[in-house]
């Protein structure tokens, strides 16, 4: 900093109808009231000095002058109000001996310092503009040829006889008891109240209803958003749709932000996941993965879902590829020691990068959209070593990964939700250690990144208990056959396969499993033979759960869910 008597002329910053500085949004001016705010951050904080503001009229006269303490590092956030027009006001800042004005990076001056969100949904947080069809879209495939090149010819090897379809069996309960959900969006606010105003319109634009509630608000620094709702106003039924208002108070009626008007904006979905979330598709019936159901639990209208879940994907592969220092690190441990660890390989390499450059080229990735995450199932015994060959242990190597996602979407404007692993059959309806130590470290990175957290092992094997009436004073055996009942439900087991559609079962041939890509676990003649994958009832169950358990954070995307 130079010293102030060399600095009386020193460029000042100029308060108007738009923001001082380029990373501020434009505002609008009220002649009468304008809320200021002005962010930044001294070089060097100086014991018992405070900072200094001055707001000059064009001919050099101070109109407003205050003081203000900086914190422990350096900065400073300002908030006052001014009456009056602040048309080409000029901004000093002093700090000890010094002009610190050049030390601002924000500066506002502007009446509209507050936005906010209102959603229109019902008392499970489903938004107004929702399917009507309250039935989930059917998987399933009809006659399917099985080809193979010989001699380069195709030829048909079998033919699946097919007209085999699965329709979920959770269907959509009715809407019940609208309400206005309203998110203030406290930018550079420093209101202790504000008046929220709903107006309830029905689907022919008709006025039904107008409410008004104050409300206490928090301060968001750099203009981010209050936590959770603002206010909840319960609307007529008969509303398709909400505008909010935001007052400072409601006896001048000087409006703190534009209307929001209850439409959903259109998002995308991406999922990231291993073979439990997968595309199977008709070849591979009846297993199937949660990705292929997840579109069926969101609003089609306005959320779509890609599905990047990969077979064999864990969590390092997904964010690396083979020129990242991580691989390279890893693939020279394994030629030193050929009992290291790198036994997924190559599966799921990269998919970050393919998700992200290609649905950027489709106009389809960017600020806003959500990207879920659920991985750990091949994480178990894959172990690493950082840059400097020291190794690192399974469940952090795993942590580092979900860290490099959040990292990375957060960069892009993304929302990421972080999931536990999804529940592994292998342990029944109980809890096993890697499940345990899986789901802690993935909670334990979505809460040190501030992102949602979805316990998928907890609540599924809990649900099972309950569908199974399953008791913990259960003898062993009682306990194995419900074990064996959850398996036979959701994952694949050789004679469930086999039983007909009417039956209950899958309707495949002994021919069929031949010709199934799964046919080195199926062909054996073991009627009880187990794949430990999904089929598409349990695919369905764990897609539906993801939706469930969005309803119970604070991300927007719950608004979305069917």
């Amino acid at each position: 900093m130079k010293k102030m008597v060399s600095l009386m002329l020193a460029v000042v910053l100029v308060l108007s109808s738009v923001s001082c500085f380029a990373a501020a949004p434009e505002a609008k001016v009220h002649e009468l009231q304008n809320n200021v705010y002005i962010e930044g951050k001294v070089d060097k904080v100086i014991d018992g000095e405070i900072l200094r503001l001055t707001l000059e009229d064009s001919e050099g006269k101070p109109v407003y002058i205050a003081e203000y303490d900086v914190d422990n590092s350096g900065k400073y956030a300002i908030k006052f109000k001014y009456q009056g027009n602040m048309e080409g006001l000029k901004l000093n800042l002093a700090y000890g001996e010094e002009w610190v004005t050049d030390s601002a990076v924000k500066a506002t001056a502007t009446s509209q310092i507050m936005e906010a969100d209102v959603y229109v949904t019902d008392e499970n947080d489903r938004s107004y503009a929702t399917d009507i069809d309250q039935t989930m879209a059917t998987l399933g495939y009809g006659p399917l040829e099985v080809k193979v090149k010989i001699d380069d010819v195709e030829t048909v090897v079998h033919t699946f006889e097919g007209n085999v379809e699965y329709k979920s069996k959770y269907l959509l309960e009715e809407r019940t008891g609208l309400k206005a959900v309203v998110n203030i969006k406290n930018k550079y606010a420093y209101e202790e109240e504000v008046s929220i105003m709903v107006a309830a319109y029905d689907e022919n634009n008709k006025l039904l209803a107008c409410e008004i509630e104050t409300v206490e608000t928090e301060y968001a620094e750099n203009g981010g958003i209050q936590s959770g709702e603002t206010a909840v106003i319960s609307v007529p039924d008969g509303t398709a749709k909400a505008k909010a208002f935001c007052w400072s108070s409601t006896s001048n009626l000087i409006a703190l932000g534009e209307q929001a008007d209850g439409k959903l904006d259109t998002v995308d979905i991406f999922t990231i996941g291993d073979s439990f979330g997968a595309d199977w598709w008709r070849l591979q019936w009846p297993q199937s993965g949660w990705g292929e159901h997840l579109q069926n639990y969101f609003n089609s209208e306005y959320a779509t879902v890609h599905n990047y879940c990969v077979s064999g994907a864990w969590a390092q592969t997904i964010m690396s590829n083979e020129n990242d220092s991580k691989y390279l690190a890893n693939i020279e441990k394994k030629k030193e020691d050929p009992e290291y660890s790198l036994t997924k390989g190559m599966h799921g390499w990269g998919t970050w990068e393919r998700m992200s450059v290609t649905e950027k080229a489709k106009n389809g990735y960017g600020e806003g959209d959500y990207i879920i995450v659920s991985l750990g199932i091949n994480d178990t015994d894959e172990t690493g070593v950082d840059e400097n060959g020291n190794k690192i242990n399974s469940v952090d190597w795993f942590g580092l990964g979900l860290e490099d996602m959040v990292k990375s979407a957060k960069a892009d404007g993304l929302n990421i939700i972080l999931c536990s692993p999804m529940p592994n059959p292998n342990s029944g309806v109980d809890i096993s250690d890697d499940e345990k130590k899986f789901s802690a470290k993935a909670k334990e990175v979505a809460e040190k990144y501030g992102v949602p957290y979805l316990d998928m092992v907890t609540n599924m094997k809990e649900d099972y208990k309950k569908d199974f009436d399953y008791s913990e004073e259960m003898t062993a055996a009682q306990k194995a056959e419900i074990n064996d009942k959850v398996y036979r439900e959701y994952h694949l087991v050789r004679d469930e396969m086999l039983k007909s559609i009417e039956d209950g079962g899958f309707g495949l041939t002994e021919e069929d499993l031949k010709y199934h890509e799964q046919a080195g676990s199926f062909a054996s003649a073991d009627l009880n033979y187990r794949n430990f994958h999904p089929n598409v009832k349990g695919a369905d169950n764990m897609a539906r759960w993801i939706a469930k358990l969005l309803k119970d954070t604070d991300s927007d995307l719950r608004f979305y869910v069917r």
